[in-house]
C-alpha cells in the first residue's frame, strides 16, 4: 500500500507525497483557472511545494534541511512536554507487558491445576479485546486507562488477604485481573497514537512498544526468582506498577474528540492540555 500523503506531508516529502495524490486523484498543478492564485484557494501541497522551492533558493537552505533531517525520537526528547508523556507511556506499556505474561507464569505459585489456569485464561482472552469499545463510548482515553490499570492494581492487592488454602478464589482473582489488564493494554495502544502530532507519533508508538518487549522479557525472571522468595511477591509487584500507572495515566491530557495534530507546535498548547498533576482532579470525559 502507498505511504499516507498526510505523513509525508509532515516529513517534508512532498515529491513522494505529490506522486500518491496524482495517482489516485489527478495533477496537483492545474493551469486553467480552476484554482485561484491566491495562496487560499490553492491545494494544500500545492502551495507547500512552492514555498520548499523557494526556500531552497534563498540563504536559510542550510538550516531547512537540518530542520527536515531532525529524528521524531530527537524532537521528543529535546521537548519537555512530549519527553514527559512518552515516559508515562512507555511505563504503561512496560507494566500491561509485565504484568500480562508474569500472571501466565505464575501458575506454579499459585499451586493451581496448570491446564485449567491456561484454559481460563485463553477463555477470557477474547471479550478482553471487544470490552474497550463499549467502555470508549462512555469514557475519555485518560479515565479508562487510569480506572482499569488501578481496577488491575486493587484485584491483584486482594490476592495477600485470601487464604492461600483458596485457590480457586485465588485464580479467579488473578485472572479477573489479567483480564482487565488485557482490554486497558488495547486502550493504550490507542491512547499512545493520540497523544503524539504526526512527526514523532511513530517514534513514540514504536519507543513504548520496545519497552513493551522489556516487559515481557523481565516476566519470566519476576515469576521464577520473586516466587522463590514469596508465592505472591509477582503478583504484588505487578500490582505496585498497575497503580503508579494508574496516578500517571491521570496526569496525561484527554485525547476524545480531538484532531490529529502534524506538528509539535500544534500538539502542544495550552488548549489541547498538558501533563500536569492537577489533571488528576479533572473530570472531562
Amino acid at each position: 500500500m502507498p505511504e499516507s500523503p498526510r505523513w509525508l506531508l509532515s516529513q517534508n516529502r512532498l515529491k513522494e507525497a505529490q506522486k500518491v495524490i496524482e495517482k489516485y486523484h489527478g495533477p496537483v498543478y492545474k493551469t486553467t483557472s480552476t484554482y485561484s492564485t491566491t495562496a487560499a484557494h490553492k491545494p494544500i501541497l500545492q502551495t507547500r511545494l512552492e514555498e520548499t522551492e523557494n526556500q531552497m533558493s534563498d540563504s536559510s537552505t542550510q538550516r531547512h534541511k537540518l530542520k527536515n533531517n531532525i529524528k521524531g525520537l530527537v524532537i521528543i526528547l529535546f521537548n519537555c512536554e512530549l519527553l514527559k508523556r512518552v515516559m508515562i507511556t512507555n511505563f504503561a506499556w512496560l507494566t500491561a507487558s509485565l504484568t500480562y505474561y508474569a500472571l501466565a507464569l505464575n501458575v506454579d505459585n499459585f499451586s493451581a491445576d496448570r491446564y485449567l489456569y491456561i484454559f481460563v485464561m485463553g477463555i477470557t482472552e477474547i471479550p478482553a479485546y471487544l470490552i474497550p469499545t463499549p467502555i470508549l463510548m462512555y469514557l475519555g482515553r485518560r479515565q479508562a486507562c487510569a480506572i482499569m490499570y488501578t481496577l488491575t492494581a486493587l484485584l491483584l492487592f486482594s490476592i495477600l488477604i485470601i487464604p492461600t488454602t483458596e485457590t480457586l478464589a485465588i485464580i479467579i482473582v488473578a485472572l479477573t485481573g489479567r483480564f482487565v489488564l488485557s482490554a486497558v493494554y488495547s486502550i493504550m495502544i490507542l491512547y499512545t497514537s493520540e497523544l503524539f502530532p504526526t512527526i514523532t507519533r511513530n517514534s513514540a508508538v514504536g519507543s513504548s512498544s520496545a519497552m513493551s518487549h522489556v516487559g515481557s522479557v523481565s516476566s519470566p525472571y519476576v515469576a521464577d526468582l520473586l516466587g522463590v522468595i514469596a508465592w505472591w511477591a509477582p503478583s504484588t509487584l505487578c500490582g505496585f506498577c498497575a497503580l503508579l500507572s494508574g496516578l500517571l495515566s491521570m496526569m496525561l491530557p484527554e485525547t476524545r474528540g480531538r484532531p490529529l495534530t502534524d506538528t509539535v507546535d500544534e500538539e502542544v498548547t495550552k488548549e489541547r492540555g498538558l501533563v500536569k498533576i492537577k489533571n488528576c482532579f479533572a473530570c472531562n470525559r
